[in-house]
């Protein structure tokens, strides 16, 4: 939900001036759709059960239940989902304050 959020702030505000060293990535436009490795998804492994295709990897969780133990030792259950997804946007730039990702933004750098 945090991601999804998010994104849509980042679509809703204002593009800053795009300085011209620091150009546009394309990152949020089509390419969020377009460029993705969708068969990489796959497959989704929902309380052990594959779906979607694909071969799931080594050591994946077969079982269908688990227990997580709290802040206070208490176990708490709860069902095994796996799948992949990206967790990081790593941004290399040349010149500090410019981000292609965000359209070619000039973030203020102090």
């Amino acid at each position: 939900m945090k991601r999804v959020l998010l994104v849509v702030l980042l679509l809703a505000a204002p593009a800053a001036a795009a300085g011209p060293a620091c150009r546009d990535a394309g990152l949020l436009s089509g390419k969020l759709v377009t460029d993705i490795c969708w068969a990489c998804l796959f497959p989704i492994r929902v309380m052990g059960v594959s779906t979607g295709g694909g071969s799931a990897p080594d050591g994946a969780v077969g079982r269908p239940f688990c227990t997580c133990t709290d802040a206070a030792g208490v176990p708490q259950p709860g069902w095994v989902l796996g799948m992949w997804e990206p967790a990081r946007l790593v941004e290399l730039v040349r010149r500090p304050g410019c981000s292609p990702v965000l359209g070619g933004a000039e973030l203020p750098a102090g």
